[in-house]
């Protein structure tokens, strides 16, 4: 018989209030508690991922689809509205939607400080606001 097993073994099984026995009791309870700990943890920190990744493509999407440029500004070229995407859309059953925006970047000024923003439009925000011009 190995020997580190009968050791284990016979400290395991002492029925006598023994120290040894004592100390091998709050281990395994305080293994146990650490375990069960860290599990509580990691989902607390999957559901705040999720909530967080879930509230990120609200705002912007899954994919975003730009013209590729060497353009180091926010101002974006435009990508054609009947591009090859949109016209293959039926092909990809996995795409649900297809929403063209435009960005353009800008400062908002007050009296103390000046505030860089990136305003992002919806083309239909465009339709409504072009309509409500006329």
């Amino acid at each position: 018989m190995n020997a580190s097993i009968f050791i284990a073994r016979r400290i395991r099984e002492n029925k006598e209030k023994s120290f040894s026995s004592t100390v091998v009791k709050i281990a395994v309870t305080s293994i146990a508690i650490a375990i069960a700990v860290l599990i509580i943890a990691f989902a607390i920190l999957q559901g705040f991922k999720d909530n967080i990744q879930n509230k990120l493509f609200s705002f912007s999407g899954h994919i975003q689809v730009n013209k590729l440029d060497d353009n180091e500004s926010y101002v974006e070229n435009p990508v054609p509205v009947r591009s090859f995407i949109e016209g293959n859309k039926s092909l990809n059953k996995e795409i649900s939607h297809i929403q063209a925006y435009a960005t353009k970047a800008g400062l908002l000024k007050t009296e103390e400080e000046v505030t860089g923003v990136l305003l992002k439009v919806l083309t239909t925000m465009l339709t409504a606001i072009k309509s409500s011009r006329i």
